[in-house]
């Protein structure tokens, strides 16, 4: 969610009209980063207000398992991730808009 708040507030920001040109001027100047500070910061608000949610760390090992899981599940890498992270923490429910996570195996996807 980080990424797609700093990649539209660049977009409005700098009069950009896609994510390459977003990413390409974060790349000139990664500083830019900045302009979404406020934006990121009140979501981070928002979603520590939830009660009952938990955040998770990453594990360690992810990232020699990153490969086998986007394959096993043909995922890109942020999903298979998000796999692994559910998978350390035997959690087996998801809320999201993203059709890809009701191909994994043993997830319930909640969607909007």
């Amino acid at each position: 969610m980080a990424y797609k708040i700093v990649v539209e507030k660049l977009k409005l920001e700098l009069r950009l009209t896609s994510t390459v040109q977003v990413l390409d001027a974060l790349e000139q100047d990664p500083s830019l980063i900045a302009k979404a500070e406020g934006e990121l910061e009140f979501f981070s608000f928002i979603v520590r207000g939830y009660r009952g949610l938990k955040i998770f760390p990453v594990p360690a090992h992810s990232g020699f398992e990153l490969f086998h899981k986007m394959l096993e599940e043909k995922f890109l890498p942020r999903d298979a991730l998000h796999l692994l992270t559910m998978e350390a923490h035997g959690v087996r429910h998801i809320a999201t808009s993203d059709p890809d996570f009701k191909r994994a195996s043993g997830i319930e996807v909640w969607a909007p």
